[in-house]
C-alpha cells in the first residue's frame, strides 16, 4: 500500500483528462458485468468483481478522516492519512468479504473457493482505489472516482429503468422492461387508458409513475443545491470578491455516513446471523431494530411506527453528523477565519478578529439545515421509492454539477 501515484508536473490538457475519466468508468463498468470466479452458478449471474462496490474504500475513508479530525489519531502528514485509509479499505473488503462468504452469500464454495472470491473482491477494491488516486491527484475530471463511479451506477438505473429494451414474461404476456419503452409499444399496438394506466403503475415492472416522482426529486435537490448566501470579502490589494455559503454546507457527507453505516452493519449482521442462527431471541430483535432504524418500511400507512423510527434517526443523525462534520473536515468558521487571516482576506466593515464572530452567523446554521434538508429528501425519497434512492441522487447531481462547473471553467 506504500505506492503512491505521483501528481502531474504540469496541467494536463482537459481533453486528456476526460478521456482517462472516462477509460476508469469504462473499466468499472465492466468490471460490474464480470461474475466472480468460483462461485455457484446460480449466484454467477448476481454476484461480481464489484460485488463490494465502494463500500469499502468510502467508509474507510470517512472512519480515518473522523479519528484524525477528533485526534483520536495524531497523524498530520497527507500520504500518511492515504495510506492509512488505503490499509483501512483493504481490511474492511477482507472481513466484509468473509462475512458474505460465512452468511452463504456465494453459496456452498469450500476453502479454495472462499480464498479465491477473497482474493478477487481485494483486487478489484485495490483497483478502485487506485482509479480514486488517479482521479484525486488531477489526471482526470472530478474529485473523486468513487462519487463518480457512483453517479454512473445510479444514470445507469435511470435509463434502463426508462429504455431497457428487454421483455419479461409475464402471466404469458412479453412487456419490456423499460416504463418509456413499454408505454410506446403499449401505444402503438393498442391506443387505449388501459395501456398508459398500466405503464404509469405496473407494480412488477419498473413505470412511469416511479420515474415521475425521480424527475421532480431530481428538479428539487438541484434547486435546493442552487440556494446559498454570498458573503462579500476583500484582500490586501483591495480586489472585492464573494465567499459563496451553500444550503448544503457539508455536501452528501451525512447521508453518505449513514448508508455506508446502515450497509456495514447489515453485512456484519448477517453474517452474525448465519453463525448463530436468525431465530435467536437476541438476533431476531437486534434484526428488528437494524431494519426499523435504517430502512424506509414498504408502506407508510401500514408501518406508520416503522416510518416514524426511520424518519426521525435519518434526520436527526444527519443534522448531527453534518454540524459535526465542520470541526472534522477544517470547514468550520473558526477554520475558515484563520485562513482568511493568513491570505489577508477580510469582510468588509468588520475587523479581522470579528471575522470567525460574523461567519458563526451563517456557517453553523448552513450545515444544520443541510443536513436537516438532505435528512428529509432522502427520508421522501427513500419512502417513494424513487430511482437510486435519495442518497444516490444527491451524490450524482451533486457530482455531475461539479464536473460541468470544472468543464465550463476551464
Amino acid at each position: 500500500f506504500s505506492v503512491e501515484i505521483d501528481s502531474p508536473k504540469s496541467l494536463i490538457p482537459l481533453e486528456t483528462r476526460i478521456l482517462n475519466t472516462g477509460l476508469c468508468v469504462f473499466v468499472y463498468m465492466i468490471s460490474s458485468r464480470l461474475p466472480l470466479f468460483g462461485i455457484s452458478p446460480e449466484h454467477a449471474s448476481q454476484r461480481t468483481l464489484m460485488d463490494l462496490g465502494v463500500a469499502p474504500i468510502a467508509t474507510a475513508s470517512m472512519a480515518i478522516q473522523l479519528l484524525v479530525g477528533g485526534n483520536i489519531i495524531c497523524i498530520k502528514e497527507k500520504d500518511s492519512i492515504n495510506k492509512l485509509q488505503k490499509m483501512a479499505g483493504m481490511c474492511f473488503t477482507v472481513v466484509l468479504a468473509i462475512l458474505n462468504i460465512v452468511g452463504g452469500v456465494y453459496g456452498p464454495i469450500g476453502m479454495i473457493g472462499s480464498l479465491l472470491v477473497i482474493l478477487q473482491l481485494v483486487l478489484a477494491v485495490l483497483m478502485l482505489i487506485y482509479m480514486d488516486e488517479v482521479l484525486e491527484k488531477g489526471y482526470g475530471v472530478g474529485q473523486s472516482a468513487i462519487s463518480i463511479f457512483t453517479a454512473c451506477s445510479v444514470c445507469e438505473d435511470v435509463i434502463w429503468h426508462a429504455f431497457s429494451p428487454i421483455t419479461a414474461n409475464f402471466r404469458g404476456v412479453n412487456e419490456p422492461e423499460g416504463s418509456v419503452v413499454a408505454l410506446i409499444r403499449g401505444l402503438i399496438s393498442s391506443f387505449n387508458m388501459r395501456t398508459v394506466r398500466q405503464s404509469f403503475f405496473r407494480n412488477y415492472l419498473p413505470n412511469l409513475w416511479t420515474m415521475v416522482l425521480t424527475i421532480l426529486m431530481i428538479c428539487g435537490i438541484l434547486y435546493l443545491q442552487s440556494l446559498n448566501m454570498i458573503i462579500r470579502v476583500t484582500n490586501r490589494r483591495g480586489d472585492y470578491m464573494n465567499h459563496s455559503i451553500r444550503l448544503f454546507y457539508t455536501a452528501t457527507t451525512p447521508i453518505m455516513f449513514l448508508t455506508q453505516l446502515a450497509a456495514s452493519v447489515g453485512k456484519v449482521y448477517e453474517g452474525l446471523g448465519h453463525v448463530f442462527g436468525y431465530e435467536n431471541f437476541t438476533m431476531g430483535a437486534l434484526g428488528g431494530m437494524i431494519y426499523k432504524v435504517f430502512h424506509p418500511p414498504e408502506s407508510v400507512i401500514q408501518e406508520p411506527f416503522h416510518f416514524l423510527i426511520y424518519s426521525v434517526f435519518t434526520v436527526v443523525s444527519s443534522t448531527l453528523i453534518s454540524k459535526a462534520w465542520l470541526e472534522l473536515s477544517g470547514s468550520s468558521s473558526k477554520d475558515i477565519a484563520r485562513k482568511w487571516k493568513e491570505q489577508g482576506v477580510i469582510i468588509p466593515g468588520h475587523r479581522s478578529s470579528n471575522t470567525r464572530k460574523e461567519l458563526d452567523r451563517y456557517i453553523p446554521v448552513a450545515a444544520a439545515l443541510g443536513g436537516f434538508g438532505i435528512g428529509v429528501v432522502s427520508v421522501a425519497a427513500n419512502t417513494m421509492g424513487v430511482i437510486g434512492s435519495g442518497t444516490g441522487l444527491f451524490l450524482a447531481i451533486t457530482t455531475i454539477c461539479e464536473i460541468q462547473k470544472t468543464i465550463q471553467k476551464e
